[in-house]
C-alpha cells in the first residue's frame, strides 16, 4: 500500500472521528449525566414519599393523643360548648353558674404559632368545698382552661366566687 493511500485513509478516519464519533460521544456523556440527575431526583422523591408514609404511620399510631390535643386546643374558641361545660360542671359540683361576661379573644402574640387566648369572667355561687371540687373538675377536663384570678365574696351564708378564666384555641 502506498503512503498516500494510508494518509488518505488516516485523514478520513480522523475526520470521521472528529466530526461523527466525538460529538456522539459527547452527546452520550451528556445523556448519561442527565440520566444520573434524573435518577437522583427520582431517589429524592422516593425518599420524600417514604418519609411521608412513615410520618403518616406515626401520626396514625398517636391518633388518640392528637385527638386529645385537638380537644384541649380546639380550632375555634367554641363559646357555647365551653359555657355549657362550665354550667354543667358547676351544677355537678353543687354550684350555680350565675353570670358570664366580658368574653375577649386576643389575637396570637406570635403569628407563626397562631394560638389565640380568650379570657372571660364568670361568677359561681356555692360553698367552699363545692367550689374546690369544681376547680378539680376543671383541672381534670380535656380542655386547656387556666384560672387567672379568683375573688371571694360572702353572700347569704354561701360564697360568690368570681373567676377570671383563660382558654386557648388555634
Amino acid at each position: 500500500m502506498s503512503k498516500a493511500l494510508l494518509t488518505i485513509i488516516f485523514s478520513f478516519l480522523a475526520i470521521l472521528l472528529l466530526f461523527l464519533i466525538l460529538p456522539k460521544r459527547q452527546e452520550l456523556n451528556d445523556m448519561e449525566s442527565a440520566l444520573r440527575i434524573k435518577e437522583l431526583e427520582f431517589q429524592m422523591r422516593e425518599d420524600y414519599f417514604l418519609n411521608l408514609r412513615q410520618s403518616y404511620q406515626m401520626l396514625k399510631e398517636h391518633e388518640q393523643a392528637l385527638e386529645k390535643i385537638e380537644t384541649a386546643l380546639p380550632q375555634e374558641p367554641e363559646f357555647e360548648r365551653l359555657l355549657s361545660f362550665l354550667a354543667k360542671t358547676a351544677e355537678e359540683n353543687g354550684l350555680l353558674l350565675a353570670e358570664v361576661d366580658a368574653i375577649v379573644t386576643h389575637p396570637p402574640l406570635e403569628p407563626e404559632k397562631a394560638i389565640r387566648e380568650t379570657t372571660f369572667s364568670a361568677r359561681v355561687l356555692g360553698d367552699y368545698f363545692s367550689f374546690k371540687n369544681f376547680l378539680k373538675s376543671l383541672e381534670r377536663s380535656a380542655r386547656l382552661i387556666v384560672i387567672e384570678r379568683i375573688s371571694l365574696f360572702p353572700k347569704n351564708g354561701l360564697y360568690e366566687f368570681e373567676l377570671e378564666i383563660r382558654v386557648y384555641s388555634h
